[in-house]
């Protein structure tokens, strides 16, 4: 949510709660709660080198995929505490190349997915996850960004392979 000084808020959190790591990292991949930190406050004991990716795209989402996945609780607060201003010129706006950073999120989501639930890697949130965060962004960004036309073909050629009936990209529920 935008408020009228154009600040992002907190989204509504899932209900219920606390969470165990594994349930949390369900919601991440199902979009039911947001794969950015600016609205997570993370105990300190989490935050091990390994959390830390150079990943210039969805870092957010690598580093909370593998902070659920060794989290044993997950609490919710609903009240924002803090915002999130965005500033012109912000990475997630821009037309440089993402195809590394996205393999990166392919690769450590799957990691941290694998540590803590295997059965997880075949669930229809995984497969969300993934369609969503890096099949529909790797097209997008082999068309947006400034590559030379045939990287631009090739990128666009590997995400589209990766489209099939089971890799949704949207679900009804999930938050955009």
């Amino acid at each position: 949510r935008v408020d009228s000084a154009n600040r992002r808020t907190l989204m509504p959190a899932p209900n219920g709660g606390p969470w165990s790591g594994r349930e949390a990292l369900r919601f991440l991949l199902a979009g039911s709660t947001t794969g950015h930190l600016w609205n997570k406050l993370i105990r300190r004991s989490l935050l091990h080198d390994d959390v830390y990716t150079a990943a210039r795209l969805h870092s957010d989402q690598i580093m909370l995929a593998t902070i659920f996945a060794r989290a044993t609780t997950v609490t919710v607060l609903r009240q924002p505490v803090y915002f999130y201003e965005e500033v012109e010129g912000s990475n997630i706006r821009s037309r440089r190349p993402r195809s590394d950073s996205l393999a990166e999120v392919d690769a450590r989501v799957r990691e941290a997915v694998l540590a803590v639930d295997p059965p997880l890697i075949k669930s229809r949130e995984y497969r969300r996850f993934i369609g969503r965060s890096v099949i529909l962004s790797s097209l997008r960004d082999s068309v947006r960004a400034s590559y030379t036309p045939d990287q631009r073909a090739t990128n666009f050629a590997a995400a589209r392979s990766r489209i099939t009936l089971r890799v949704p990209t949207r679900s009804p529920r999930a938050r955009s």
